[in-house]
């Protein structure tokens, strides 16, 4: 196997320099970048009630991107909704959890954070799933998948569009050449999907390809993208642990 020297992931830089992400960059003599392989576009209040939701009607919100943590709160706003003390967040990660504490007061009691980022702990996880909730799930695609899963999680739970999810064309300013890479860390099953739509002519050889996230690793496979690592995994429970498997031989 090739040495690993250029690594690209497909999200913005921390903004934090004490990032695992970045620390990597001296530890191991390598270089490495951010650049989004997608952006999400708004969908306006006046889209978002043909929809016939309001969010007013919910009492929990089921969170599992920053986007659409930006989102939620962005249409409370603009609907001029005060969220209550009581709403309760489910959050995909400590991340997630942490990233909300910009728009709202940390509440130990409304804060859940997901076992391994999966929505399978609200039906396996008794202390998560409040029976008297309506939780309101932010998304960019309502797809078959979707409602056959929240309807599997039995739970009083409506999915609802409050942005796009389009692949980012700009990278291709930045990046002329993605097999430069020697590695491609991805996040989420959009990331897939623009690396086929912006990279057509990818083609995986030699690079080590990471996919965080049981449905970024599902579409991988329909598009016949392999990948080397698939995290959380029992011997990768970390992206981190999964790069430096690499890096340190």
């Amino acid at each position: 196997m090739k040495k690993i020297k250029k690594i690209l992931f497909s999200q913005p830089k921390p903004s934090n320099e004490n990032s695992p992400f970045i620390q990597l960059k001296d530890k191991y003599n390598v270089k490495i970048d951010f650049f989004p392989l997608i952006k999400s576009e708004e969908i306006h209040v006046s889209e978002l009630q043909k929809q016939q939701i309001r969010i007013s009607d919910f009492t929990a919100v089921i969170l599992m991107s920053k986007i659409a943590v930006d989102n939620f709160f962005r249409i409370a706003k603009e609907y001029r909704f005060t969220i209550p003390n009581s709403y309760v967040y489910i959050c995909k990660s400590e991340a997630i959890s942490n990233y909300i504490r910009k728009y709202t007061k940390y509440r130990s009691r409304c804060f859940h954070v997901l076992k391994n980022g999966s929505l399978d702990d609200l039906k396996n996880n008794e202390n998560i799933k409040l029976k008297d909730k309506k939780y309101l799930l932010p998304t960019s695609d309502i797809s078959k998948e979707l409602l056959s899963k929240i309807n599997d999680l039995n739970i009083n739970c409506e999915p609802i569009k409050l942005y796009k999810t389009v692949p980012n064309t700009e990278i291709c300013d930045k990046v002329s050449d993605i097999n430069e890479y020697d590695m491609l860390v991805f996040f989420s099953h959009y990331d897939i999907l623009a690396l086929k739509e912006i990279f057509p002519k990818f083609k995986k050889k030699d690079t080590i390809v990471i996919a965080y996230g049981h449905n970024t690793q599902i579409i991988a496979k329909k598009k016949k993208l392999k990948t080397d690592i698939e995290i959380p995994s029992p011997e990768f429970p970390s992206i981190i642990g999964g790069i430096e498997h690499y890096l340190k031989k």
